[in-house]
């Protein structure tokens, strides 16, 4: 399980199946986000910075549920199912 003193400071995760990589987001005690990491305009990696996910390639900036703060992106990000079950955090990238 996952444990960071900033409920909201997101976790890059990279692996088989995860195209770009995820940011998994603790909200708070068992309440998760995984969101793509890649920016909707052009797929640039995304980064994290208080409470707001920002693209360097063009500025484009989302809230930590992936919704646009600030284009150019016109598109979230793509969100993914998350389950928290017996002290484990899944993801479902389907």
């Amino acid at each position: 399980m996952l444990s960071r003193e900033n409920a909201s400071d997101p976790v890059f995760l990279r692996g088989t199946g995860i195209a770009g990589g995820v940011l998994l987001i603790r909200r708070e005690a068992a309440d998760y986000r995984a969101i793509a990491a890649r920016c909707t305009h052009q797929g640039c990696q995304v980064r994290p910075g208080g409470e707001f996910l920002t693209c360097p390639c063009h500025g484009s900036t989302f809230d930590l549920d992936g919704a646009v703060v600030r284009g150019p992106a016109q598109r979230p990000l793509v969100a993914f199912p998350v389950k928290v079950e017996g002290g484990r955090v899944e993801i479902d990238l389907r």
